[in-house]
Formats: structure tokens, C-alpha cells, sequence
């Protein structure tokens, strides 16, 4: 299957911790942290996009070099900002959740 061969492996484990980190950095009101990641991640792939425009001629054409480049940083923003929503979705969701059962339960005693 074409789909199959077009995922990097790991993909979804990386996306997961990710958006764990995410959501912890917040949950802990640590936001540098996330700052720190991105600045982390970024700076990883760096020297991969450059690579990949690098690639010998004989391998891919230069324009399909480019549109390889393209789709790889659409995919990797894409990804990171589905991450960081969903971090701010669960923790919109668990902060609401612990307030109101706090809020309950200090009401209740």
C-alpha cells in the first residue's frame, strides 16, 4: 500500500509524546517548556530540510526535491499544531473538570 510506505515510522508515538509534553508543560504552567520543545524540534530538522534539496541529481529532480521539502515542512507544522490543540483542548477540558469537582467537593464538606 502507497499510504503505508508514506508514514514515518514512529510518527504517532512522536505525536503522542508531543502532545503529552504539551499538555503538562501547560497543566504545570510551565509554557517555556513549550517553547524550549519547538525550539528543540526545529533546529533537529534543520539540516534534514537542507539535506533534502541536496540530494544528488541523478536521485530527484530539483523540482521534485522541492515539492518532497514542501510536503515534509507542511506535514511537520501541521502535525505540531494539532499537537498543541489538542494539549489545549485537554487541558481546557481536565482544568474545567478540576475545578468543578474541586469547587463540589470543598462545597459538599
Amino acid at each position: 500500500n502507497d499510504d503505508e510506505k508514506k508514514k514515518i515510522p514512529g510518527g504517532r508515538k512522536i505525536g503522542l509524546s508531543e502532545s503529552i509534553i504539551f499538555f503538562a508543560a501547560l497543566w504545570a504552567d510551565q509554557g517555556l517548556l513549550i517553547g524550549v520543545w519547538l525550539a528543540f524540534k526545529v533546529t533537529s530538522k534543520w539540516a534534514v530540510w537542507s539535506h533534502i534539496v541536496r540530494i544528488d541529481k541523478e536521485d530527484l529532480p530539483l523540482e521534485d526535491r522541492k515539492q518532497l521539502g514542501g510536503s515534509l515542512f507542511t506535514r511537520f507544522i501541521v502535525g505540531t499544531a494539532m499537537n498543541l490543540i489538542s494539549a489545549f483542548i485537554g487541558y481546557a477540558v481536565g482544568h474545567n473538570f478540576y475545578e468543578t469537582v474541586w469547587v463540589v467537593g470543598f462545597l459538599a464538606s
